[in-house]
């Protein structure tokens, strides 16, 4: 079991520019409960944009269009689609990692203003004595009779000169009313031995004022690995007990196939609920 605590302040000055601070600490359920910071970042935003410094995720991740993060599924937290990182060879038991650059290594972030509805963004961070990690990500959105339409996209880059993470995304999100609906392709390679692609598809509905629900598929492979495929369905929901009081609870099943090992070969479920509190 664990826990988040987030931490925000925001202020805006008499020349019309906005700054703070959010912080997120976490707390881990292992014996020694400890905690630590598990994000920080300050930023200034203007007519000019944003600016953010600390941990926050690179650029391809945050013009993302990807899962509807309906209750405490895999895919709370950031708000993405957590994809299955395949480990060649190993028999794994559940979904493990990103399929988009999210670290939280502190870094410099520019996001744009919104201009008739398009936007981007550009990352940077040094990352110790590897090459500089770079991304730059792209999102529109319009509405067509009625119809809301979100595209985006993003790309990242490590930089290195040996097996060098290159990942891409690209999504599209149609919404109406309470419903909507979500269109994601994402890639990730790695030098010579990860080069994996995965395809998505989401909705959310919101059952009424306390009540939203969410369905999600992805199907993953592994081309490298002879065309290892990832399989999973997942449930959420999140519900309002009270003003700033939340509930929202989980459910999942995965299946791996590995084509040249079947002993490897693994399914399974998992579920979470967690307790959310804002004031």
């Amino acid at each position: 079991m664990s826990q988040d605590i987030y931490f925000s302040f925001s202020e805006t000055a008499d020349n019309g520019l906005s700054f703070g601070f959010d912080v997120t600490l976490a707390v881990d359920g292992g014996d020694d409960e400890a905690g630590y910071s598990d994000e920080a970042k300050s930023f200034v935003s203007g007519d000019f944009g944003t600016i953010v410094m600390g941990s926050e995720d690179h650029a391809d991740n945050l013009m993302k269009v990807s899962y509807a993060n309906v209750g405490n599924t895999t895919t709370a937290g950031d708000g993405g689609w957590v994809t299955f990182a395949y480990k060649n060879g190993d028999a794994v038991s559940a979904p493990t990692d990103q399929s988009t650059g999210n670290g939280d290594a502190p870094k410099l972030v520019y996001k744009s203003p919104s201009l008739s509805g398009f936007s981007f963004a550009a990352s940077w961070d040094e990352d110790g004595t590897d090459e500089a990690d770079t991304a730059i990500g792209a999102k529109y959105s319009t509405e067509m009779s009625g119809v809301g339409i979100t595209i985006g996209a993003g790309v990242f880059d490590s930089g290195e000169s040996t097996d060098t993470a290159e990942k891409s995304n690209a999504g599209i999100n149609l919404s109406m009313g309470d419903l909507s609906v979500t269109y994601n392709e994402s890639s990730k390679k790695t030098g010579s031995t990860v080069d994996y692609h995965s395809t998505l598809v989401s909705g959310s509905y919101a059952v009424n004022d306390d009540l939203s629900v969410g369905l999600g598929y992805v199907k993953g492979d592994d081309d490298i690995t002879n065309g290892d495929e990832f399989e999973m369905v997942e449930f959420g929901l999140a519900y309002s007990i009270a003003p700033g009081l939340g509930f929202n609870f989980g459910y999942g099943s995965f299946e791996v196939t590995d084509t040249d090992d079947t002993t490897n070969d693994n399914d399974g479920s998992y579920m979470n609920a967690s307790i959310a509190v804002s004031f």
